[in-house]
């Protein structure tokens, strides 16, 4: 009989969703190096925005005392799922938690999220951060002096 040998097939194939079906989201989240011990202590803001079937990072950079929110790498295909969202094999968020976790080498990192229903709200989340870290370097700048 065909319908079994069809069924296994459609039973061996993963529970994907279609790659542009959250385009236009994104979501922000905080690497803290404190907590990996790394010797460059400090918190790093980085964002990532779904767009044409592809994720894409961006990181809070800091020159010449001015915070900038931008680009970061080149943009990779991601795979929507029931449970989860990856890219680049080594990014899995989990869509009920929003946790975030990303491996590197033999250590995974983890992260909580704050999602955005569209790039929009996105894009406010993130000028709204920016401009939080530039009071802060303003701040600092502001008594640093000799």
């Amino acid at each position: 009989m065909m319908i079994t040998p069809l069924l296994v097939i459609l039973l061996l194939l993963p529970l994907s969703v279609s790659a542009g079906e959250l385009d236009e989201k994104g979501w922000i989240y905080e690497d803290d190096d404190d907590l990996r011990g790394n010797p460059v202590i400090g918190t790093m803001i980085l964002g990532v925005q779904l767009a044409g079937g592809f994720a894409q990072t961006e990181v809070m950079r800091y020159r010449d005392g001015v915070a900038t929110f931008g680009m970061c790498g080149v943009a990779i295909e991601y795979e929507a799922m029931p449970t989860q969202i990856m890219w680049a094999r080594m990014s899995i968020l989990e869509r009920q938690t929003l946790k975030l976790s990303e491996k590197a080498v033999r250590l995974t990192y983890e992260y909580r999220c704050e999602v955005f229903a569209n790039l929009k709200q996105y894009k406010r989340g993130v000028e709204k951060r920016r401009e939080t870290e530039q009071t802060i370097i303003d701040n600092v700048m502001g008594v640093n002096k000799i």
